[in-house]
Order: structure tokens, then sequence, then C-alpha cells
């Protein structure tokens, strides 16, 4: 793949994103999922793209407010994402409980 492009998505990830460890119930079946949301469609659709996922719109909840367009992606396609994104975060780097489980 592309570092540039790599790069620069993984600054959008950095900026807009979250990362975590989620599930449904108390805590069953809790899988890694990392999510971006956004005003920009070509950014969404450039994430999904490259890394795969899903895309999803929200309406504006407001009138003059833009919808808001998100990316998520779980379990081993999340974590192949964030492999290749690692090396160019700063802020979402691992270095949470997140990362180990």
């Amino acid at each position: 793949m592309d570092a540039t492009l790599i790069a620069y998505l993984a600054g959008i990830f950095d900026g807009e994103g979250s990362v975590g460890m989620w599930s449904q119930g108390a805590r069953q079946n809790r899988r890694f999922e990392m999510h971006v949301k956004m005003a920009h469609e070509p950014t969404i659709d450039l994430l999904v793209a490259t890394f795969g996922g899903g895309k999803q719109i929200r309406p504006p909840e407001k009138k003059g407010w833009q919808p808001q367009w998100s990316w998520r992606i779980s379990r081993q396609p999340a974590r192949k994402a964030y492999e290749q994104m690692k090396p160019y975060l700063r802020i979402k780097t691992g270095e949470t409980k997140w990362q180990s489980s």
C-alpha cells in the first residue's frame, strides 16, 4: 500500500477517530473496533476503499448542519488497519488497555 496514503489516513484517524474494545452486553463478545465520524464523505469513502469496513450516514440534527458520515471496522480487519496506521499515529498509539486485549 502507498505509505503516503496510509500516513494521511492515520492522521485523519488520530484526530477524528476512536478505537477500543466494544460489546453489545455485559462484556460478552468483546471486539476491537475503529471508528471515524465526519462531514466529509470522500474521506470516509477513502477509508472504506483502503481498509474495508462499513459506511453509514446520520442526517443533520439541526437546520443548517451537515450530515455526518461514519466509517466503522472491527475484529481482525480493524487490527490489520490499525497495524498499518500505527507507525504514523501520535495520539492513538496503543499505549492503553485496549491494545493488549
